[in-house]
């Protein structure tokens, strides 16, 4: 299709273009009608683009000012030249930060952000230790790099070149991103979690238990991590009765056991405000009245100082006391009593959902697929016959 805005004159086509109110011709310098057609199009593509580039140095220099007074932030800016077309949009943030170059966000400063924040942290004890040694490796990692515009490449290298996987990945994750989150920064380190996957571990050994068991009443003096043979045995019988995560039991006091009932915060679920309650089996009562008092109200304040010391402190002690009963340390652990608690009650006709409360789980599924290890029993129809 021609360009009616094209005039012939003097053998040359000008193309006439309406600037200001009035009409100007513009050469093209072309003598062809089709050749005058092509630089047309030229001249008015770099026109527009002139015209763009009018409007974008205007923006540019009015939000230079206004950033310069102090009347708008940097993140205000965000929603007006979001506006633009995608190109435009970048070459302002461009020629902004040329101006307003952007300071360095080292993994120290970071922190040091992360530790302001007035926010109130319920999380463990153990849980901000753990999230500390996990950012000061990353740090040890970041050295001087910029980690304030942080993407999901540089995530992943960072958990890579760390040589993270599984479920120790996903806690780095987690931590890392807390502590930027906390401290302002938006870090995609959660878009790299990976499905929670569970250790499979064995069944309870019921006859390497009561051999245990009767070794600790035989020999009840001797030590394991400085904590006597009776006080193990006296141990190992409360997670058999009440299915309590070993640290749980550390920590389990007097006040959380009342009129034959349980009721406590895991420490697991504790930021969460989330507690449990059943009653004491029958045979739990006896154990905890045995167990001398203390100025803690602890019934196991050994075992507390023993968990609180190091978090394998505990699995390390029980490895010595399996040792010294002439027992393999891999025979038995503490957290297989938690899955035989599971199992004997679902056996016993307890309901899956009342169990799944008891021991603090969030789902069922996790009960049912992860925690008992019995035989599945189903009603199926009958076949007909052939």
């Amino acid at each position: 299709m021609s360009n009616p805005a094209l005039r012939k004159k003097g053998g040359v086509y000008y193309l006439r273009i309406r600037r200001c109110g009035w009409d100007n011709l513009v050469s093209t310098g072309q003598t062809s009608r089709r050749s005058a057609e092509a630089a047309a199009r030229r001249i008015l593509s770099e026109l527009d683009a002139e015209k763009t580039a009018r409007a974008l140095s205007s923006l540019v220099c009015r939000y230079a000012v206004e950033l310069a007074r102090g009347e708008v932030a940097m993140e205000e800016l965000t929603g007006p030249l979001g506006t633009m077309e995608r190109r435009e949009y970048q070459r302002c943030l461009d020629i902004i930060s040329q101006i307003f170059p952007r300071s360095v966000t080292t993994a120290s400063e970071v922190f040091e952000a992360y530790k302001a924040c007035p926010l109130e942290d319920r999380a463990k004890e153990r849980t901000i230790k753990g999230r500390e040694a996990h950012f000061a490796a990353f740090a040890k990692w970041a050295k001087d790099r910029d980690v304030g515009t942080m993407d999901v490449a540089m995530c992943r290298k960072a958990l890579d070149d760390l040589g993270l996987s599984g479920q120790t990945r996903n806690n780095y994750i987690s931590d890392l991103s807390v502590v930027f989150s906390r401290a302002g920064i938006d870090a995609p380190w959660k878009k790299l979690r990976e499905p929670a996957s569970h250790k499979e571990r064995k069944p309870l050994d019921m006859e390497t238990a009561r051999r245990l068991l009767a070794w600790c009443n035989d020999n009840p003096d001797v030590l394991a991590s400085g904590i006597p043979a009776f006080r193990w045995a006296s141990f190992i019988r409360v997670l058999y009765y009440t299915g309590l995560r070993p640290s749980d039991a550390c920590l389990l006091s007097r006040s959380e056991v009342k009129n034959g009932a349980v009721e406590l915060m895991p420490e697991k679920t504790s930021r969460a405000r989330k507690k449990v309650s059943f009653l004491a089996d029958p045979s739990l009562l006896p154990v905890l009245d045995a167990l001398p008092e203390d100025p803690s109200g602890l019934f196991f304040p050994d075992f507390a100082a023993l968990f609180r010391k190091n978090n394998s402190a505990l699995t390390a002690g029980f490895s010595s006391l399996l040792q010294k009963a002439g027992l393999p340390s891999g025979s038995m652990q503490l957290y297989a009593l938690r899955h035989n608690f599971v199992t004997c009650q679902i056996d016993s006709g307890a309901d899956l959902e009342d169990v799944s409360a008891a021991v603090g789980h969030v789902s069922t599924s996790t009960t049912g697929e992860f925690y008992y290890h019995g035989r599945r029993r189903v009603s199926l129809p009958g076949m007909a016959p052939i």
